[in-house]
């Protein structure tokens, strides 16, 4: 038996090439299975997206269950809030002064909440010293307006593309009938 190896389980070590998985705040709170699934769904709705898009039958459906896992994911990763005073990490201050490609690796490295400095347990004790402390909760990023906006871009942006969609399906038809018909006389 290699005693390196038996020496680091004994000691409660992480195997060799195994990073150790500490989700601090997430893990108290109970949210690191959420995150990790809504990030797994997330990546298997983009696979699916994709292998509709290049699909050599109609694809739509494969498309379309990709688009439906995609949100499904969004929407179970940004369901989180901190349950003493209702932040929500993602987008919060501090959250939003990391870059996006790093905010997961800050979320899960998070130990106390940012505002109120609760662990994750949210334990009543933390709720009454939240509410004691007379600290006001951070307001939320998406306002209704800013939901509002993004909801009329996102229609513009479907709507922009089925308009081009279409223009460009009628073009391609009419060459295709002038094709048909012949060279023209001039």
């Amino acid at each position: 038996m290699n005693t390196a190896t038996s020496e680091r389980k004994a000691a409660g070590a992480v195997p060799l090439g195994h990073a150790e998985r500490k989700y601090g705040w997430l893990g108290r709170a109970r949210y690191a299975k959420r995150v990790r699934l809504g990030t797994y769904t997330m990546a298997s709705g983009v696979i699916l997206m994709l292998a509709g898009g290049v699909a050599p039958w109609n694809g739509v459906l494969l498309w379309l269950a990709g688009f439906v896992a995609t949100n499904v994911g969004l929407l179970l990763r940004s369901r989180i809030r901190c349950r003493v005073c209702g932040l929500d990490p993602w987008t919060c201050r501090k959250a939003l002064q990391v870059t996006r490609s790093l905010r997961m690796l800050w979320l899960a490295a998070l130990e106390v909440c940012p505002v109120c400095g609760d662990d994750g347990s949210a334990t009543p004790d933390a709720t009454a010293r939240w509410l004691s402390s007379g600290g006001t909760p951070e307001q939320p990023y998406w306002t209704s307006r800013r939901v509002v906006v993004a909801l009329l871009l996102g229609v513009g942006c479907v709507g922009g593309g089925l308009v081009v969609a279409e223009w460009r399906k009628r073009s391609w038809a009419e060459r295709l009938r002038e094709s048909r018909r012949g060279p023209t006389k001039g």
